[in-house]
């Protein structure tokens, strides 16, 4: 049976897809990954070529520049899968919102059993 795990830095190359100007603790709270995890797929991202850092001003872009190869072709999205990440999507912008440290605990731990089940 084929393995079609997405990796971190899959998580991370796509969160960047989106959010060119993400810093990394954005990046490492919004997908649930450590921060220096984060930080390292970065670099490999960078060293492979897939995506050029520049700043502007105090501000890091990860530009995408190539597609990330798979060598197994990632399945489409079921329809629950989409369910899902709307309702992720949802929960994150709850989870910006926060402002106590008890607020974001809660809506990480829903973020967190969404994200088991997907």
């Amino acid at each position: 049976m084929a393995n079609t795990r997405v990796t971190n830095q899959e998580r991370v190359y796509d969160y960047l897809t989106d959010n060119p100007k993400a810093t990394n603790g954005e990046i490492s709270d919004n997908l649930m990954i450590d921060y220096d995890t984060v930080k390292s797929n970065i670099w490999k991202l960078k060293n492979k070529g897939l995506i050029e850092v520049r700043f502007e001003g105090a501000t890091r872009i990860c530009e995408i520049v190539k597609e990330y190869p798979t060598s197994i072709p990632r399945k489409p999205k079921t329809y629950k899968q989409e369910v899902y990440t709307e309702l992720v999507e949802g929960y994150r912008q709850d989870f910006r919102e926060c402002v106590t440290f008890d607020e974001r605990l809660k809506v990480g731990r829903e973020i967190r059993i969404i994200l088991a089940d997907m």
